[in-house]
């Protein structure tokens, strides 16, 4: 009984040691640094969330890419196989400017 008593003095002393504005001061600087903590952990998932997607995004587009240089190259064959050389060849060229129907 002894010692319960003295713990209950050693606390009644060290809370009267602090005064009323000194624990509230205490209180908000613990509150503000929660708050702090757990807007840092927000912010570090969103960045990770963020990078994920990035990282899947330009996996994505390099592989569509990959694809479109495939079927390019599939249709490029295709129409050296059907046409001749100097037909195939003038639909394959980049400037096409010179046909009819591309003027406007």
């Amino acid at each position: 009984m002894g010692f319960n008593s003295a713990f209950k003095g050693l606390i009644t002393l060290s809370v009267n040691f602090l005064s009323r504005d000194e624990i509230l001061r205490t209180a908000i600087m613990v509150l503000l640094l929660m708050v702090f903590l757990i807007m840092v952990t927000y912010h570090a998932r969103l960045v990770e969330v963020t990078s994920r997607l990035d990282f899947l995004w330009k996996q994505q587009a390099e592989r569509e890419l990959a694809d479109m240089m495939e079927t390019r190259a599939n249709n490029t064959q295709l129409l050296k196989n059907i046409l001749p050389d100097h037909v195939a060849h003038h639909f394959l060229k980049e400037d096409r400017s010179t046909e009819v129907g591309c003027r406007l």
